[in-house]
């Protein structure tokens, strides 16, 4: 019989935490390259925003259709860490060829790949955060996000300096160096046991889940029609050049450092419907105030857009494990996480169609909608938080 997933952490589970947090922080720093480098990839083939609309959207129907997948491949084989650092590597190696890409057909295709690596990380890797942290799930999630919030506050900035200062070409280098050296790291997380025949798949309160899926997506759709458009509207719109706007845009992303954290310890105390909620809420007023107060002085705004989107980011993940057992965690993971990436199929060609129409400033703020919409339907989920370990 095949391993299946039973991780068991008779030793101390920080070493474990801050593996993956390191991890997390390369994972959504290389998501947030594509934006980034639009700019560039709009003038060396000449892009509409719908085409760049359908870049995003490659990458991201890649991830809808692999998460549920890989979430599930590595339920059944037990192959967690491996799985984890070969998404890790394709997702640098990938963004590395995009230089040499020849034609727009070519990027479409490394998108797809690059989405490809990315599908691995959250089904695996907040697996371990699961298992390690049952009884206070929301605080291991919400911690184990920093890292993301990190990767995604830093990179922009740290890219938009390399871009400006050395071109793609030396950017690019910097992304597959990075991606290579925590693939290897990730291989230290602790091994898993068990067997196939021991496996339950138990989503008997699918109607919570699927609740928690809807929520995911809806989020997404605002997240990725904002940030994924947040570099070529300040740049066509606002002026900027390149470097100032992987600033502005970190200035966005770098709250989920201290909000990530701070939202999954409160849905442990206070509730996951009630804190996903004012999150979802309050993440769309922010923006909707960014669009229409005058630059610079958006950008205090924006900032607590980031402040209201990652407070919610890690509760979705700490309602599977309260609700999943955990012979199934990677596959249900694996469906929230990947129905909620489904958001960023549509935000792109829904922006993207919208913005060459009407301008890209109104198909974002239009964007925002999902986000009020998101907070109504978080009044299905249940009250409170189920902590401890699910059956």
């Amino acid at each position: 019989m095949l391993p299946v997933q039973s991780t068991t952490f008779n030793h101390n589970p920080i070493p474990t935490l801050l593996t993956c947090i390191v991890a997390h922080f390369v994972n959504d720093g290389l998501d947030i390259v594509l934006p980034l480098i639009m700019p560039i990839l709009v003038i060396r083939y000449s892009l509409n925003l719908f085409e760049v609309g359908t870049i995003l959207t490659c990458y991201s129907a890649t991830t809808v259709v692999f998460q549920p997948l890989f979430g599930y491949a590595t339920d059944i084989t037990g192959y967690k860490k491996v799985y984890l650092s070969a998404g890790l590597i394709v997702m640098g190696v990938s963004l590395f060829q995009v230089q040499f890409a020849s034609s727009l057909i070519w990027v479409l295709l490394l998108a797809s790949l690059t989405g490809l690596g990315y599908s691995v990380y959250h089904p695996v890797a907040i697996s371990f955060i699961n298992a390690a942290y049952m009884e206070r799930r929301g605080f291991g999630v919400g911690f184990h996000g920093l890292g993301g919030s990190v990767g995604r506050g830093v990179f922009p900035a740290a890219l938009g300096g390399l871009l400006a200062a050395y071109g793609l070409g030396s950017a690019s280098l910097f992304l597959l160096a990075t991606a290579l050296l925590v693939g290897s790291l990730v291989l230290r997380l602790p091994p898993t046991v068990g067997s196939r025949r021991g496996r339950k798949f138990g989503l008997s309160l699918a109607p919570v889940i699927l609740v928690a899926a809807v929520v995911q997506l809806l989020r997404t759709v605002f997240y990725a029609g904002t940030v994924n458009f947040m570099p070529t509207y300040l740049v066509r719109e606002l002026h900027l050049d390149i470097a100032s706007a992987g600033i502005c845009t970190s200035v966005m992303l770098v709250f989920g450092i201290l909000t990530q954290p701070l939202g999954g310890h409160l849905s442990d105390k206070l509730g996951r419907r009630a804190v996903l909620g004012l999150s979802s809420l309050l993440m769309g007023l922010s923006f909707i105030l960014f669009l229409w107060i005058p630059y610079p002085f958006s950008l205090v705004v924006l900032s607590m857009v980031g402040f209201w989107v990652f407070l919610g980011f890690p509760i979705p993940y700490a309602i599977v494990g309260d609700h999943v057992s955990k012979e199934s965690i990677g596959t249900s993971l694996g469906i929230v996480s990947g129905l909620g990436s489904a958001g960023g199929i549509i935000a792109p060609l829904f922006v993207g169609r919208l913005g060459d129409q009407y301008g890209l400033g109104s198909a974002m703020l239009l964007a925002s909608i999902f986000a009020l919409a998101a907070a109504g339907i978080c009044l299905l989920l249940p009250k409170g938080a189920k902590t401890g370990r699910a059956n």
